[in-house]
């Protein structure tokens, strides 16, 4: 398997036979509360550009080799989404859970803004809406936690 499809696919879990999307969300969902666990929320941060770095890098030309314009096995972008909206779930599985859940609400169900960013077609059309996604959800989480703690 050539490197781009290796990390586009983030090293197989996007050939899972069902549901690659909500899986490789799930894995990456588990790896951001280890790491948040582990190192801070600033690693979340870190995840999340290092994820969108190469999915713009890599996935449109993984997405050509497969003849394809937004393959089911390219799962960076959930990736990328997920670490997004894992931000500030920072220190709380259940906030990580909501995090999880509303991701994959909004980039299955994308409603408005996430699928306008389809339009951009390539690397950017791939990463695009997953990145609205998750940037939605991060915010949602935020304003909801500044309005839990009073």
């Amino acid at each position: 398997m050539k490197p781009a499809l290796l990390v586009s696919t983030c090293f197989g879990c996007g050939y899972v036979p069902y549901a690659p999307g909500t899986f490789a969300s799930a894995i990456i969902a588990f790896l951001c509360f280890g790491f948040d666990a582990i190192v801070g929320w600033q690693s979340l941060v870190v995840l999340t550009i290092l994820f969108s770095i190469l999915g713009l890098t890599l996935s449109g030309g993984a997405a050509r080799e497969l003849n394809e314009e937004d393959p089911g096995c390219i799962v960076i972008d959930e990736a990328a989404g997920m670490a997004l909206a894992a931000v500030p779930a920072t220190g709380s599985i259940l906030w990580f859970g909501v995090a999880f859940v509303g991701f994959r609400i909004l980039d299955i169900w994308k409603p408005g803004p996430v699928r306008w960013m389809e339009r951009f077609g390539g690397s950017a059309g791939i990463m695009g809406d997953d990145l609205v996604a998750g940037g939605a959800v991060a915010i949602a989480i935020w304003l909801a936690r500044l309005w839990v703690s009073g």
